[in-house]
């Protein structure tokens, strides 16, 4: 006998059922398609590789990275002209100190014989040392700061990333979001239309298997998508180190400008790839739609 519960639970399944099968034949009958002519015209406004604008950009690119080469070096000089200076500066505050510690020790000692068993001196010569330690101290703590603003210098010379293929890559994305959504509605949904196990009659089941895996095919491609932005990312870190190590080498300037070129190109073949992937879907399950909706002509699905 079955629950209240058990009976709530079943009403609640069916209407999610309802509207997940609502959901995956407006993906499978309106939505792939209308994705396939958006994104093909996605793909004809993309601009492709021009060999005489690449020459200019990579121009660009180099004076930039010499340029920034050159702030850098400038900029450790400085540093380090700095730290000799203050080196030297500290050298000479040695000998002033040392000069002065002499003469006090000369008046302190002359004071001592002139004023042997006064109190009144040594509360004095407290005073003078608790004065020096918070003199000391106070000069750490002024270094201390100073290293830190150096610090948050050194942090801000950052060298930005290619606009162009930043933009790309955010469209992008937003595309490979819509493609997993799309495919796994529509995979969901072709789980539940599955009949149950029986001999024979299975002909529809492997229809519904087969264009299951075309689906999961698609979301792959989506995934492989994002992977590839990531590993651009870091070979173009690596690159621009090397570049800013070793301005001097033109290849590395070269190589940089190459591979964001490269990425732009391998970005438009891959929004090309995920507007074909669209158009397999919507051929695939249109030509196997009845199938699909009906894997079995004498079982109709009870749970619709």
């Amino acid at each position: 006998m079955e629950t209240e519960e058990t009976k709530k639970f079943k009403k609640k399944f069916q209407e999610q059922t309802k509207n997940l099968k609502e959901q995956a034949l407006e993906i499978m009958n309106i939505k792939l398609v209308e994705k396939f002519f958006a994104l093909s015209e996605k793909v004809i406004s993309i601009p492709k590789y021009n060999v005489d604008l690449g020459e200019k950009g990579y121009k660009q690119v180099r004076e930039y990275f010499v340029n920034y080469s050159k702030d850098l070096e400038n900029k450790k000089k400085k540093k380090r002209f700095n730290k000799n200076g203050k080196n030297k500066k500290k050298q000479n505050n040695k000998k002033i100190e040392i000069e002065n510690n002499n003469k006090e020790t000369k008046i302190e000692n002359e004071n001592e014989k002139e004023k042997q068993g006064n109190l009144a001196t040594e509360v004095e010569q407290e005073e003078k040392e608790n004065d020096k330690v918070e003199h000391k101290n106070n000069e750490k703590e002024i270094k201390k700061v100073a290293m830190g603003l150096l610090k948050l210098e050194n942090e801000h010379n950052l060298i930005g990333c290619n606009t162009d293929v930043l933009s790309l890559m955010t469209d992008l994305k937003k595309e490979v979001l819509v493609l997993v959504d799309y495919t796994s509605k529509a995979k969901r949904w072709m789980r539940l239309t599955v009949p149950k196990i029986s001999d024979g009659g299975n002909f529809g089941v492997e229809v519904i298997e087969e264009v299951m895996n075309v689906l999961e095919r698609s979301e792959d491609v989506g995934f492989e998508v994002i992977d590839s932005m990531t590993k651009y990312f870091v070979a173009r870190g690596k690159l621009i180190s090397k570049t800013i190590k070793h301005p001097s080498i033109e290849d590395y300037s070269r190589s940089v400008f190459e591979l964001d070129e490269s990425q732009k190109i391998s970005l438009r073949t891959m929004f090309s790839d995920i507007r074909d992937n669209y158009g397999v879907m919507y051929d695939v399950i249109q030509k196997n739609i009845e199938k699909i909706l009906k894997p079995r002509n004498e079982n109709t699905i009870s749970m619709f």
